[in-house]
């Protein structure tokens, strides 16, 4: 049949996607995220560890000398989050402190990134993914970093998009940490908190 065949291949074409994962253009990147998220769900969750996708994905996200590279991550992120949904949530875990930290990245194009698969991941999270979440989301609000602390507003923010009952269970432990950022000394803090 043809997932033997499928099989014979992945690898090669797991490396491809990474590789172009860092590409030179916006296109290219973008679309090896598509690629690499819709092989793994073909092969299954077994092919992030077989073939190392994630510590590959961990050594770009945190290559402070290529954006490129911590972009494509992300979009990599984002993709298999979308594509793999809840299935993905055990590795949130290992995912979000990147994400955190990329909240503050100097390249405007990173933070579009990390921002795009904050969102997705928010708005696919269940009450058990909630639980990782939660916690590290309300410790980067205690981050120094302003831009740390503003997009975990932000990813608070984007917890709208969970479930009702989802969210009404968060509210007690958002909104103390929500109007502590109210004065918070940073303009921008104050701004996103309101």
């Amino acid at each position: 049949g043809l997932m033997p065949n499928v099989r014979d291949d992945a690898k090669e074409f797991v490396d491809t996607c990474i590789t172009n994962l860092s590409g030179a253009t916006f296109g290219m990147r973008k679309g090896a995220a598509f690629g690499l998220g819709g092989i793994i769900k073909g092969l299954g969750l077994d092919a992030l560890k077989e073939y190392g996708v994630l510590a590959t994905l961990t050594k770009m996200v945190t290559n402070k000398k290529d954006f490129k590279a911590r972009e494509g991550s992300l979009f990599a992120y984002e993709r298999l989050f979308a594509m793999l949904g809840y299935r993905f949530e055990p590795f949130l875990l290992h995912v979000l402190p990147h994400l955190l930290k990329c909240f503050g990245d100097s390249a405007k194009d990173v933070r579009k990134a990390t921002q795009d698969a904050s969102r997705c991941i928010m708005a696919n999270v269940t009450s058990n993914g909630m639980k990782i979440v939660m916690p590290l989301v309300l410790r980067a609000l205690g981050d120094v970093k302003w831009r740390t602390k503003l997009e975990s507003i932000g990813l608070l923010g984007a917890m709208a998009h969970c479930s009702a009952e989802q969210l009404s269970n968060a509210l007690p432990t958002i909104i103390p940490r929500l109007l502590g950022a109210l004065s918070d000394p940073h303009e921008e803090i104050q701004r996103a908190a309101r």
